[in-house]
Formats: C-alpha cells, structure tokens, sequence
C-alpha cells in the first residue's frame, strides 16, 4: 500500500511535483480501507478503474462514505462466485487495489492473475515497467483533479516486484511493508487466484496455480529484498501481518506517528465505527491450505528462507 501526498493543483498537465507514501502488501491489509476515511486521504475505488475519465455526462467521483451496517442484498457475481468474494470483496464504492490502473498499460500482473497464460508471465518479468508506472502517475493525477483530496492511500502486491521503478517514478515514497509467514500467504495467494480464475476461465487446474505463483511470489519477494538491501531504511516501515490483526489500532498509531501526522479522536472513532460495520470475513470464511495446490510447506520455507531470516525472525524494526 502507499499514500501519496500532493499538493493540491496535482492535475492533469500540472507541474506538481509528487510526494508518495505506498505501502507493498504481503497478505490481507485490514487498513488499506480504514486509513482512507480519513480526509483528506483519497483510495482508489474500483469504480475509476476501467474509466478514470469522468465523462462529460458524469459527475466526478466524490468521497466515499462508510457502508451502511444494514445488510444489503447480495446478487448477481457476488452470488455466483462468493468464494472470490469471500477473499477478496470487489464494491463500486470502496478501496480497490491500482494494479488494475497499471493494466491500462498492458504491463501488469493482472492477465496471469486471472487466467493462466505462462508465457505472457514470461514476457512481463523481462519488460521495463517504468511507462506502465508513468501511466499511473498520470491516471492519478487525473483522478486527483477530479476529487481534489491531497493524499492517495493505495496498495497492491504488484510493486513487491517493482519496487526500483516505483521509486523512481514517485522519488519521495515512503513505503508501509506488511509481512506474513509464507507457508499461510502463499496458500492464501493461490486460493484468490484460483478462484478469480474461475470467474474467467471453464477449467482450473489448483495444482497449475500453485506451481506457477509459488515461483511467481518468491521471485517478487527475492526482487524486493534485492532492492531493500540498498534502499534507504527511513523510508520503509514493517509491519507484522499478526500485529496488524491482532492490534489494529496500536499499529495505526505506529504508522501516524512514522509519517508525522496527526491522528484527531474523530477520525479514529470514525476508523472504528467502519471497522465495526465492516468486519473482515463479512462475506464468507477465507478456508486454504498449500497441499490444495501441490504445494509442501518445505518447499515454502525453502523458496523463502531469505525472507523468513530477514523480516520473520526478529522484531518489528
């Protein structure tokens, strides 16, 4: 995930200069919608990813308020594929990851993550991402100019994979790192593919999936760790997947608190009420394990044992 701080005439064919700050995910992120009720933070909602533009016709997309606790009738894709949804809830109003503004540019992981096509795979870990990263900065500043907040809040496992270009395009990132053992992310992983597969594909092989996103993952975390090694420490912020789960609010206060900003009662009695109305497994229990895919837990532990020593067996830094 990132924040992205702007100034406030951050618009198309503006000279702005940008000021990120990007969170890289490793599991489910129960902040990455919480921090973003707070204005003037904005989160990219799934409704701007296929059209950013807002059409002479249309009014431009304005905040988003918290969802109502009234249970609301569940139809059509949610019904038909509530296993995905039970992973990973897709809502017109809410948060939704920017990888899919990254897919405008044909240079995104999102192909191989709904269907399996190897060799595009293949094609994508030897091109240069920087456009596709230069076209999300320009989407951005699109929508920027639409909904005038002065921070994006915004995250996708994608960058774990690009964190040079990243960098480079938004020189000022300050990036929030969320870590979780790999035996139970990459069997989480595996399970939201395959059942985002099944929503595009007739026929999906588990074993497939695991085979190719077991090396997919550790080929972005060793890329990742790669860049960390020689990249400034002060702009990263770890984060234990079990803290963030377990003490919520404990690690927003870290995360206020590294960013030097403040965090007013209100918003975070409004962090709280949409936390409550908006409970995690809200649309089904997330059941997975590795040997659904193939996969041994040692053949885990040995594809991540780099990662494990660097950021799993020490304390938070």
């Amino acid at each position: 995930m990132f924040f992205q701080k702007t100034s406030r005439n951050f618009g198309p064919g503006t000279g702005s200069s940008a000021r990120d700050y990007r969170f890289a995910k490793n599991g489910y992120d129960p902040l990455a919608k919480t921090i973003g009720l707070r204005p003037p933070k904005s989160g990219f909602v799934f409704l701007g990813s296929p059209k950013p533009c807002a059409f002479p016709e249309r009014r431009p997309f304005g905040p988003v308020s918290p969802p109502s606790s009234r249970p609301t009738e569940r139809k059509g894709p949610a019904l038909s594929f509530a296993r995905f949804f039970a992973i990973h809830p897709v809502e017109h109003n809410a948060p939704e990851e920017e990888v899919l503004l990254l897919d405008q540019s044909f240079l995104s992981t999102v192909p191989e993550a709904t269907m399996q096509v190897p060799r595009f795979a293949a094609w994508l870990e030897k091109q240069d991402q920087t456009p596709a990263y230069e076209t999300l900065a320009r989407l951005l500043k699109l929508l920027q100019w639409q909904r005038g907040a002065k921070r994006w809040l915004l995250k996708t496992p994608h960058h774990l994979e690009f964190l040079d270009v990243l960098v480079k395009v938004f020189p000022s990132a300050k990036i929030i790192h969320t870590h979780r053992d790999p035996l139970v992310s990459v069997a989480s992983f595996c399970s939201m593919v395959f059942q985002g597969q099944r929503i595009f594909s007739d026929q999906v092989n588990a074993v497939e999936v695991g085979q190719h996103w077991s090396r997919k993952t550790a080929y972005m975390v060793q890329k990742a760790l790669a860049y960390r090694s020689q990249a400034p420490s002060q702009n990263f912020l770890d984060i234990q997947y079990q803290d963030l789960t377990q003490d919520t609010w404990a690690q927003l206060a870290r995360i206020y608190q590294w960013l030097g900003e403040a965090w007013p009662a209100e918003v975070k009695a409004k962090m709280q009420t949409y936390h409550a109305q908006a409970p995690a497994h809200r649309y089904g229990l997330h059941q997975y394990a590795l040997e659904d895919f193939g996969l041994h837990p040692d053949r885990i532990r040995q594809a991540f044992a780099q990662y494990i020593q660097t950021y799993l067996s020490k304390p938070n830094s």
